[in-house]
């Protein structure tokens, strides 16, 4: 409503300057019979007043789909990491970087993840209280490895790196380490760390 009150307010300033000093001006210069002046004017004042009525209208439609129209809605980023088995059936780590397996059964950890439209960079499984890495998924700083499968097939590169789309379901992530007593023991809380090519990242306590 305010804009069409100022819409209309800026159109009858308009047309009372061009009434009082444009038209008669222009008149002197093209004379137009007396009889035709009323038609001029009422022509005049319709262009005029249909203008501002119709861009009033066009600026409050705009504003009310401004208004309306639900901006971006943030994604909703979850998940749950969880210790299956101490000894599961798999074997593709062993006390190194290396992907590949030592003849000793892997510890079997369950990640369910849901963050749509993000690409998992890295994983790191660390100590909660001091943040020291004990597995992760980057190669080369000589951190045991943490090998990453979905529905039995390896997802993690030949180097033991992670790159890793994710739609918009939840899906879910089997994660292999060898054990060096830390989830045996018990003793130290592990959380873990994953990295995304959107920051931040995804911090999620291991529960057993």
């Amino acid at each position: 409503m305010m804009l069409i009150s100022l819409s209309f307010l800026i159109s009858s300033m308009l047309t009372i300057c061009l009434f009082k000093f444009a038209v008669p001006a222009a008149f002197r210069i093209f004379p137009i019979p007396a009889r035709m002046l009323p038609v001029v004017y009422i022509f005049l004042a319709m262009f005029l007043f249909g203008s501002g009525f119709g861009a009033a209208m066009l600026g409050l439609s705009n504003f009310k789909d401004n208004m309306e129209s639900p901006g971006p809605v943030p994604s909703q980023i979850s998940g749950e990491v969880k210790l299956k088995q101490l000894r599961g059936y798999g074997d593709f780590v062993g006390r190194n970087e290396a992907l590949e397996g030592n003849g000793s059964p892997d510890s079997h950890l369950a990640l369910d993840i849901q963050a749509p439209s993000r690409t998992i960079k890295g994983l790191m499984l660390r100590e909660r209280k001091s943040g020291q890495p004990i597995w992760d998924t980057i190669f080369g700083n000589h951190t045991w490895l943490v090998a990453v499968t979905k529905k039995n097939k390896l997802i993690s590169r030949a180097n033991g790196e992670l790159m890793y789309y994710l739609n918009g379901s939840k899906e879910t992530l089997d994660l292999w380490v060898q054990d060096n007593h830390t989830l045996a023991a018990r003793k130290k809380q592990i959380e873990l760390v994953i990295h995304f090519n959107i920051n931040p990242p995804l911090i999620l306590a291991l529960k057993r």
